[in-house]
This record gives C-alpha cells, sequence and structure tokens, in this order.
C-alpha cells in the first residue's frame, strides 16, 4: 500500500508540516472523514460552547476550514509529498491545487492514486469550496438560498449545519434572555404604575356592619359561668380609667353589674379590607376589652385635636400597637378603628385610610361615601402626600409589613 505523510491538524494551518512515520493512506482517508472521537464527552461540550461565535455573514470558507488545514496555497508536488510520499509527483512543479480541481486527469493518470486524493477530507473540503464559490454560496446566509446543496459532500453539509445549528442556539438564547428582561421590566412598571380602582358597596358594608355581643354571667342555678349570644350593640361596654397616655381597664368599677359582655362582633357582608386584598372576604370582626381600649385612646386624641385651645390645634399623635403575631391587630383592631373613624364627625375627619404596607391603600371618603382601592410599589406614600394637597382632614391606619 502507499505511504503518505501524517500532519499535525490545525485551525486554518498552512503549508506543510514536519514529517512523520508513514501510515497507510486509505486507512488515513477514512479517518479523515469520520473525525477524532477520542476526546471526552464533557470536553467536546466546552469545545462546542466555546465556538458559538459564527454569524449569518461569516464566510463558508471559515467554516469549513475551522480545525482543518487549508491546502489551497500549496502546490500539487508539495501536495502529493505530504499526503503520499515520494511516490507521487508530477513534472509541472508550479502547477497549484485550484489549476489541478480544475482537471485532475491532466497532471495525475494513476487512477487508484486519484481515488486516493478524492477521498482526502482536505482535498473534499477544497473541492466543495470550489462548487460553493461558483454557486454564489459566499457566506453563511447564501447557504439558505443555494438549490444544489446535495452537491457537496455530507462532510461539508454537517460543518455548514452546525454553524446555522450554533446561531440558532444563540438567536433562542438571546431572545430568551430579551422576554424575561421584558417581563421583568413589565412586572417592574406594573409594581411602580399605580393603579387605582373603586369597590361599589364596600363602603356602606363596612360603614353599616351589624354588631352582635356575647354576654358572660355566673349562673347561681348551676354554679357555672354562662354564655349568651345576641344581637346588637351590648347594653353596657367595658370601662377604662386614665394611666398616664393610656388606658387601662378598670376591673373594680361598681356599676358593671352583671351580664358582662365578654365579646363583640361586627358583620361586615363584604368583609374587611384586611381580607379583601386576600380576595377571601372575613367577614366578624371580632372585638374584645383589648381591641376596644386601642379605640378609646384614638378617641381621646381625636377629642383633643378639637377642644378648646384658641388658635392652636395639636396635630394628631401616632399611635404604635404592638403585640404578639396572630392575636388580631391587623383583622380585628384595624377593622374595629376603620369602623369606629368611619362613624366619627365628617368634618373633623373626612378620609380614612387603611394601608397594608407600601403596595396597597383603600381610601374611605366620608364624602362620596366610597371606597378607593390603590395598588403600586407607593401606592400608600401616594396617598399620604395627596391629603396636603387636597386640604383634606383624614386618619390613616398603616398595617406594616411582617418582612
Amino acid at each position: 500500500m502507499p505511504s503518505k505523510r501524517n500532519r499535525v491538524q490545525g485551525g486554518n494551518t498552512k503549508g506543510q508540516a514536519s514529517a512523520v512515520p508513514q501510515g497507510d493512506s486509505q486507512r488515513r482517508a477514512r479517518s479523515d472523514l469520520e473525525g477524532d472521537t477520542d476526546q471526552p464527552a464533557a470536553t467536546l461540550i466546552r469545545v462546542e460552547e466555546a465556538q458559538l461565535r459564527w454569524t449569518m455573514c461569516s464566510t463558508v470558507s471559515d467554516i469549513l476550514l475551522d480545525g482543518e488545514t487549508d491546502i489551497s496555497d500549496m502546490k500539487l508536488n508539495d501536495f502529493l509529498r505530504e499526503y503520499f510520499g515520494s511516490r507521487a509527483a508530477v513534472r509541472k512543479r508550479k502547477v497549484d491545487m485550484w489549476d489541478f480541481l480544475e482537471s485532475p486527469d491532466a497532471y495525475i493518470k494513476d487512477q487508484q492514486l486519484l481515488e486516493e486524493i478524492s477521498n482526502l477530507k482536505d482535498y473534499q473540503l477544497l473541492t466543495d469550496r470550489r462548487k460553493l464559490t461558483e454557486g454564489g454560496v459566499h457566506y453563511l446566509e447564501n447557504w439558505i438560498e443555494f438549490k444544489e446543496k446535495d452537491t457537496v459532500t455530507p462532510l461539508t453539509r454537517k460543518k455548514i449545519t452546525d454553524a446555522l445549528t450554533q446561531i440558532q442556539k444563540e438567536v433562542a438564547r438571546w431572545e430568551a434572555e430579551e422576554r424575561t428582561k421584558r417581563r421583568a421590566e413589565e412586572d417592574v412598571m406594573q409594581d411602580t404604575e399605580e393603579k387605582t380602582t373603586k369597590l361599589e358597596g364596600f363602603y356602606e358594608s363596612v360603614y353599616g356592619a351589624k354588631w352582635g355581643h356575647v354576654l358572660g354571667f355566673y349562673d347561681n342555678k348551676i354554679c357555672e359561668d354562662r354564655m349568651e349570644i345576641h344581637e346588637g350593640k351590648p347594653p353596657q361596654s367595658w370601662t377604662y380609667e386614665k394611666k398616664g397616655l393610656t388606658f387601662e381597664k378598670d376591673d373594680g368599677v361598681e356599676q358593671f353589674s352583671p351580664p358582662r359582655p365578654r365579646l363583640m362582633v361586627l358583620t361586615s357582608e363584604k368583609g374587611w379590607p384586611y381580607s379583601w386584598r386576600e380576595n377571601k372576604p372575613i367577614v366578624d370582626c371580632y372585638v374584645n376589652c383589648e381591641v376596644d381600649r386601642v379605640w378609646q385612646i384614638v378617641k381621646e386624641d381625636l377629642e383633643e385635636l378639637s377642644g378648646p385651645y384658641g388658635g392652636y390645634r395639636p396635630s394628631l399623635r401616632h399611635r404604635l400597637l404592638i403585640g404578639t403575631p396572630g392575636i388580631g391587630k391587623s383583622m380585628n383592631a384595624g377593622s374595629y378603628l376603620l369602623y369606629q373613624l368611619l362613624h366619627c364627625d365628617a368634618e373633623k375627619i373626612k378620609v380614612v385610610v387603611h394601608c397594608f404596607g407600601e403596595g396597597e391603600a383603600y381610601v374611605f371618603d366620608k364624602t362620596a361615601k366610597m371606597v378607593t382601592k390603590y395598588v403600586g410599589s407607593k401606592a400608600s406614600r401616594s396617598v399620604f402626600s395627596s391629603f396636603p394637597q387636597c386640604g383634606m382632614k383624614g386618619y390613616i391606619i398603616y398595617d406594616a409589613p411582617t418582612n
């Protein structure tokens, strides 16, 4: 069998490589076509990811020569010596490879040698480069409209297809990133933009909440405490005594005769703001003595605001309600304050706002008897700033987020 010189493969390598021990040319031709499969899969994946660099404006020559030897600048004799050793040579020394491609039989009469040459991967790629150039396929984008794709070798088609696949993956990845980016921007805009919604019938539901109460008393006949549920307000409520700036329940008052109130209930058919934000209306607001004590403190603040201070009217104190999570500060205390504030003189307090963090606020307009829901990243702040601008007097119940 004829021998040849093996070559060191490299990206767009030109010219001859150093001579190494000879091998079988047909075996070399087959291995060139099949490709090197000795690399680990992980290495091949990393190489593939690193080579995502083609564009539709990439030249077909660059794609076909990627990782291959460029024989287009070699003379025919240099090519024969490089691949077949000293057994093959032609008399004309200045014949280049492009001339040889035009008419191989004019320079080499040995049909077996011609067959071996035609089986070489580098020669096939050069032949395909000429076909594509003659067919007007200079850039990758020209390949799309090329009608004679079957005239080139499977190796060339694979290289070009792989380049197109890489571009498609890059485009798909870029489009996915852009969609994600746009969605994130839209989410930010939706959170930032303030949305307002008129809630029909909700003002009347809260303002007209129905009362109920539970009375507790000691039954001498059975020697046990008894509970009775009644509609309406209790005949008498809890009594408190002033302690500095606050109130404390007075358990020792004599006028507090049995039966004693244990619990009051306010029922709003459409629920309360705390439950509106969850779209799961809770209709009952439970009021115990501690919840009512909160209202007594706020009530005194309001009375001081309209008291006889000459021309000076003090501002309301900021009150902070704290307690163990789950005891009903948000639902019960907040809802009860809202109900009582809506029943205050509309000339003193025209608007009551129930806020839940910065992003959600419910504005109760006592003049228009309307509830407006504000949603947005700065909804509460926007509502706060509107009070002085409109010259309105209002009270704000701010439910701070747990986080």
